[in-house]
């Protein structure tokens, strides 16, 4: 089994990437957030940055573009391939609304007749240049009538790998995935699959892993909001020990740390370690309280002593479990 690194916009960009396998390794893949190509052709510098190999030494990373048009993604795709990439990864999962009405992300799955005529493209077009292309994708818009459909289309095409997330858009991030859905599609592919999708500990792990271990074209996982809230998590999923408080705490600093020294200021800085903590905070029983001081604090001051208090009077022991 394989395990890879969700991408989480705001979170996981390769500050983040660079702590998490400094401190504890384990995926054998990170996700980069999505590049959205736009017609001026250029790179935001927050994306240059992201995917620049520099920032990212030592971690094998699949960048991920979210595009509706052919030659955007084409485009995009030279830009990362001129920077050694040989992998990306089409993004059809993400139901932000933002992004939906822009029919991209989970959007292209209204029209599975125009999804089909940009697959072509840009399969066509990959094929010029030797770039592999994967997808990751939910399973429908409101329901899944349409899910082995899609199956039958992503069969046409020579994916380096099909990361499925047995959602539809209308779930969003709320209830279970649909593991029914999910078995009838990994019936029906003829790719290898990545299963994504409420792995938030290693007992989900265990169960999900005793129901699909029969298929052997399900040959990774992939882990994220679960991973944010325990870093150490694909090592507990791989049998090794659980997550200690100490390494909680370094994994806070050094993020911290990575954080402060990019000097965005106060304001930003605790913005991204208050996104951190809507994760981290599900490890301590009990600490609501504690854990709303530390997203309420405006300095790093008070900031910094909330955590303190969290770390010397909290127990862990509890994990993410969606909400």
């Amino acid at each position: 089994m394989k395990y890879y690194f969700a991408p989480l916009e705001g979170i996981t960009g390769y500050t983040y990437r660079n702590v998490h396998h400094a401190l504890f390794g384990g995926p054998d893949a990170y996700y980069a957030p999505f590049i959205q190509p736009k017609q001026t052709h250029e790179l935001e510098t927050r994306e240059k940055k992201d995917i620049d190999p520099q920032n990212n030494q030592g971690i094998s990373l699949i960048p991920q573009i979210m595009a509706n048009k052919v030659d955007l993604f084409l485009w995009a795709c030279e830009e990362l391939r001129q920077r050694n990439y040989s992998v990306v990864n089409l993004n059809l999962g993400c139901p932000r609304q933002t992004i939906v009405s822009r029919h991209k992300g989970s959007g292209m799955l209204d029209n599975l007749e125009n999804l089909k005529v940009f697959l072509d493209g840009i399969f066509e077009g990959s094929a010029k240049t030797g770039m592999r292309i994967s997808i990751k994708t939910r399973l429908g818009t409101d329901n899944f009538d349409d899910a082995l459909r899609m199956i039958e289309i992503f069969n046409q095409y020579p994916l380096d790998e099909l990361i499925i997330h047995p959602r539809t858009r209308r779930d969003m991030y709320q209830g279970r995935p649909n593991h029914d859905v999910f078995q009838a599609c990994a019936e029906k592919t003829r790719h290898r699959i990545c299963y994504n999708g409420n792995l938030f500990s290693k007992a989900d792990y265990e169960s999900w892993k005793e129901r699909f271990a029969r298929y052997p074209q399900i040959h990774a996982v992939m882990p994220a909001r679960g991973l944010i809230a325990n870093p150490a998590l694909i090592r507990e999923m791989k049998g090794g020990k659980a997550i200690t408080k100490q390494e909680l705490r370094l994994y806070h600093d050094e993020l911290y740390r990575a954080y402060d020294a990019l000097q965005y200021g106060t304001s930003t800085l605790l913005h991204r370690m208050n996104e951190l903590w809507f994760y981290l905070g599900c490890n301590f029983a009990g600490a609501e309280k504690l854990v709303h001081k530390i997203r309420k604090a405006r300095n790093c001051v008070d900031y910094l002593a909330a955590v303190d208090r969290i770390f010397d009077t909290c127990d862990i022991g509890g994990h993410f479990e969606g909400r």
